[in-house]
């Protein structure tokens, strides 16, 4: 029996759906699985032709159907590479099954400098590079997996700095992204070691600091900060940041233009508590590498200051897709 296509397109609302509960709240046709759920993920290489020395490696899991239209690309934040998507993939295989759901296209890369991927050959690369490496990628990868045939609903999912990406890509190719997930999107247009109190300030009042806390801890976190996400800090990717502020200096412009008007978008940020613990455990455990980079978030999130209400979270997005 043939595939059943779906009209609508796999939007954020839908992605995130499977990768949060089993209830689905749009409809995308129904195709027959088997009892038990298989996630094929291919493992791949690409040498785009204005890099030819570097290779890119990615994992791409096909979509259901012989003319599936819609791929979700997953960008990687600074510090974890594509393998950080598996469960997340593995579980929209499976939530997409059990709902009795076509899966989309669902493909994750590493940037050169991360994971698998080769150094950039170039020795550095900036993140307009990182804008022009993806759509040279994505056309790649689309004449090698996809037969050339170009997906009609393209959906970015960025997790950190690659929201950024996102939004920068759309920026440079309007008209081609159905749809956004940003989660826990960096600010790229302020100083993040900001979001915490300064504690040399003349302002500051220790008395403010949470229980148990000390003024050294305050400034040994935002020193922590500053050393790993400033824009101008040094990293083991090769990836020179400096240029953000400048590209992005609001958080609601460049505007987003969707094939066929606004795109979806979907902004979804951590539980501070939940996510400093979650940090923590992975540090250990998944990406021992890192711990030392990661387990000052556990002592960061007690200073974290509000710095948008969702009133004004919903306002900018308005914007964004105005």
């Amino acid at each position: 029996m043939p595939f059943i296509l779906p009209k609508p397109i796999f939007g954020p609302a839908f992605i995130m759906s499977m990768m949060s509960t089993p209830s689905v709240k749009v409809k995308l046709g129904t195709v027959h699985y088997p009892d038990k759920p298989i996630v094929n993920l291919k493992l791949g290489t690409i040498q785009l032709t204005h890099k030819p020395t570097a290779s890119l490696r990615y994992n791409f899991a096909a979509g259901d159907g012989d003319d599936n239209k819609t791929l979700v690309v997953f960008l990687n934040g600074l510090i974890l590479p594509q393998s950080s998507w598996a469960e997340t993939i593995s579980q929209i295989a499976i939530k997409t099954q059990k709902a009795n759901n076509l899966r989309p296209h669902l493909l994750s890369y590493d940037r050169y400098g991360q994971g698998l991927s080769d150094r950039d050959p170039n020795g550095t690369h900036d993140v307009e590079d990182v804008v022009t490496d993806l759509y040279a990628f994505l056309q790649a990868f689309t004449e090698k997996e996809l037969n050339s045939r170009s997906p009609r609903h393209l959906i970015l999912v960025g997790n950190s700095i690659g929201c950024a990406f996102a939004r920068l890509y759309a920026a440079a190719h309007p008209g081609t992204v159905s749809g956004f997930i940003f989660l826990d999107s960096i600010m790229a247009h302020i100083d993040l070691a900001s979001l915490w109190p300064d504690p040399d300030d003349p302002k500051f009042d220790e008395k403010e600091l949470p229980k148990g806390t000390t003024t050294d801890q305050l400034r040994h976190v935002r020193e922590r900060y500053r050393t790993i996400f400033d824009v101008y800090s040094s990293n083991a990717e090769g990836l020179d940041r400096s240029g953000l502020p400048e590209l992005l200096p609001l958080a609601y412009t460049p505007k987003l233009q969707g094939p066929d008007g606004p795109p979806w978008i979907t902004v979804i940020g951590h539980d501070p508590d939940t996510f400093a613990a979650e940090n923590e455990v992975s540090s250990y455990r998944r990406v021992p590498s890192i711990a030392g980079s990661l387990i000052f978030c556990r002592e960061a999130m007690g200073f974290l200051k509000p710095l948008s209400t969702s009133t004004s979270i919903r306002s900018g997005m308005n914007t964004m897709k105005a």
